[in-house]
């Protein structure tokens, strides 16, 4: 598909010795990063995949949490939050939910939390400080930090290269 022509163009440009090569391999090496945040966001392949399709996942108190992370991204979701939902202790939320995804549940709320971040660069004009309210981030500077750090590119420059894709 579109990834692999994407890769098949950076190495026959890397191959090559036209002028701007530099240029042309790191705008091919940005296009297949958002391509891959594309792939990863259209098929939603993390843990509610897996939850929808195994008979490990089917503890509904682990549904309810995967469903009110979805519903309170921009609220507080800590782990005294979540064991709230799932009528467990504090202490054991944390264990109960890596025990059955794999994944801690904080790793799993800021996966969910930077999903919708990108969704909403992509599909809305909100600032990026709105936006990093909105999916449950009090300060500006510490979502940008995370955001760069999880996608490699910062929020704003991840919105340019979109809009850029999209003339």
């Amino acid at each position: 598909g579109k990834l692999q022509q994407l890769i098949v163009d950076l190495t026959t440009e890397n191959m090559g010795n036209k002028v701007g090569k530099e240029r042309f391999i790191k705008l091919y090496a940005e296009m297949i990063v958002i391509e891959i945040i594309r792939f990863i966001l259209d098929k939603r392949l993390f843990v509610e995949q897996l939850a929808t399709n195994s008979n490990y996942f089917k503890d509904p108190r682990l549904i309810d949490i995967f469903t009110f992370i979805k519903n309170n991204l921009s609220g507080e979701l800590s782990n005294a939050v979540l064991a709230d939902v799932a009528s467990v202790s504090e202490d054991y939320v944390g264990q109960y939910f890596k025990m059955l995804t794999g994944i801690n549940p904080q790793d799993y709320i800021e996966y969910q939390r930077m999903e919708m971040a990108v969704q909403l660069l992509r599909t809305t004009k909100f600032s990026i400080r709105e936006i990093g309210k909105q999916v449950g981030y009090k300060d500006t500077a510490y979502f940008c930090r995370r955001f760069k750090m999880m996608f490699g590119i910062p929020a704003g420059k991840m919105r340019r290269r979109e809009s850029l894709m999209n003339i």
